[in-house]
């Protein structure tokens, strides 16, 4: 479902998974990688101290082309934010 989805959209999810204040969760850095982990990812490599966005940008492109778990992550997004990331691609 996401295989091939361009950086810019992938920033994108990552922007909305880790909240801010125009979004009703704020997910600590802390958090992210257990909300991969939610979402069924294994193998996370542990947060490494770079901006939150950025490291789940970072992760999202790497597992990018490989079916899965990264189609499950949506799951894991707040209420509305798949749905308005799906139809926006």
């Amino acid at each position: 479902m996401l295989e091939g989805i361009d950086d810019n959209s992938l920033d994108e999810i990552a922007r909305i998974a880790c909240g801010g204040d125009d979004y009703p969760v704020y997910r600590r850095a802390a958090e992210l990688p257990k909300l991969l982990q939610h979402a069924g990812w294994e193998n996370i490599p542990p947060y490494n101290g770079e901006q939150r966005r950025s490291w789940l940008t970072d992760q999202l492109r790497r597992r990018r082309d490989t079916p899965g778990p990264l189609t499950r992550s949506s799951a894991a997004l707040p209420i509305g934010a798949s749905t308005s990331i799906a139809t926006s691609l």
